[in-house]
């Protein structure tokens, strides 16, 4: 299965309504709830405005011409601080020929973002991690939890720098 990469600035209403409505796996509506909100929608909804002058792409199907998932880097107000995010359908899966892509166009386009890319993933999200291990992300098992309906969601930390790097030698 092969899938384009749509900027979210380029995607028709249509697209970002269908992108919008999408089903989500359990373990992205269980990340959503982490996050703040039991309804997948809005979630994703969210992820895309606090993302769309940044980096937010729509992985489309091309064989289904559906939308499958969506990930971009959110603003949080600081300038040196982006939030790495995807959710997917249930429909989604991860080919040989898309880990290729994001290595060679997400992950710069990606590292030109923010100086420091940072999120929390849950520790049952494999695939996620995955993916994110490929892209040279990070990870730290921190003693952070989320509540989600009560119970105590386990996640990992993940970072990676982006951006520019600068070596800056100090002389004595």
């Amino acid at each position: 299965m092969n899938y384009q990469a749509v900027d979210l600035r380029d995607a028709s209403d249509e697209l970002q309504e269908k992108t919008v409505n999408m089903k989500l796996r359990p373990i992205d509506i269980l990340e959503c709830r982490m996050a703040g909100t039991s309804d997948t929608k809005k979630a994703i909804a969210l992820g895309m405005h606090l993302s769309e002058d940044y980096y937010c792409k729509i992985g489309v199907n091309t064989i289904t011409n559906e939308p499958e998932f969506v990930w971009g880097i959110a603003s949080t107000g600081d300038p040196t601080l982006g939030v790495p995010w995807m959710l997917a359908s249930n429909k989604f899966k991860i080919t040989t020929d898309w880990l290729k892509r994001c290595k060679k166009e997400v992950l710069p386009e990606m590292n030109r973002t923010f100086p420091i890319l940072r999120n929390f993933v849950h520790k049952n999200n494999t695939q996620s991690i995955a993916w994110l291990k490929w892209l040279g992300f990070s990870f730290y098992d921190i003693p952070v939890s989320f509540s989600v309906d009560g119970d105590q969601a386990d996640v990992l930390l993940f970072t990676k720098l982006g951006g520019d790097h600068l070596c800056v030698n100090q002389q004595q």
